[in-house]
């Protein structure tokens, strides 16, 4: 993880905590936010080209969904992805969905979704500053990340994400799934909570 993206999350959970670690307890939650859950279980991304059987699985499975891939619809269209590839051939399970958090061309990052094929980003969301490649695919990330963009996610599964999708009728966040009382953030930690001490000072001067 870079530096920056590690130091940000840190920040961000650390301050979700001393502001709620009280209403965290007392809704069962063991993350006291997307940032928090994030840092704790997630992986990271590094750049790499796909090989041609990785292209050609991608075709395929793209050809499967069926559809456009929209700007502002980064759930929908990396979680299709994944339900495109069962009752097709066993390979094409190499495509997998990642929730987490990303920085493309903003400024701060942001809590995003995509797919991978064997470890390598394939984001059909955002769009990167210069096409590498003709078709629908031009100017996606496919397997290389722009430099400064980085990802960072915890893999859901495709039973996970057809069990939502069944219940729910939509796509939507997997991480931040109010619809379920959020059941990701019940998980148990890996880590000791991220702390603030300094934050707490101030809130408990505030309070006073």
């Amino acid at each position: 993880m870079s530096e920056g993206l590690h130091a940000w999350l840190y920040q961000l959970a650390a301050m979700g905590w001393a502001h709620s670690e009280a209403k965290c307890a007392a809704h069962g939650l063991h993350y006291c936010n997307a940032e928090d859950f994030v840092l704790d279980r997630g992986v990271d991304f590094v750049s790499g080209e796909l090989d041609v059987f990785e292209l050609a699985t991608l075709h395929e499975v793209m050809d499967l969904c069926g559809q456009r891939f929209k700007k502002k619809e980064c759930y929908y269209n990396a979680q299709s992805l994944v339900l495109a590839t069962r009752g097709n051939r066993k390979d094409l399970r190499d495509v997998r969905y990642f929730e987490g958090i990303a920085k493309g061309k903003a400024v701060i990052p942001v809590h995003h979704g995509w797919a991978t094929i064997n470890n390598k980003v394939i984001d059909l969301t955002w769009t990167i500053p210069e096409a590498r490649r003709r078709g629908r695919m031009r100017n996606r990330v496919v397997g290389v990340i722009p430099d400064d963009w980085h990802y960072r996610g915890v893999e859901f599964t495709y039973e996970q994400i057809r069990d939502h999708w069944l219940l729910h009728g939509i796509s939507s966040s997997m991480i931040l799934n109010d619809l379920e009382e959020y059941p990701a953030l019940k998980m148990e930690r890996i880590n000791p909570k991220p702390k603030d001490e300094r934050m707490k000072e101030l809130l408990c001067a505030s309070n006073e």
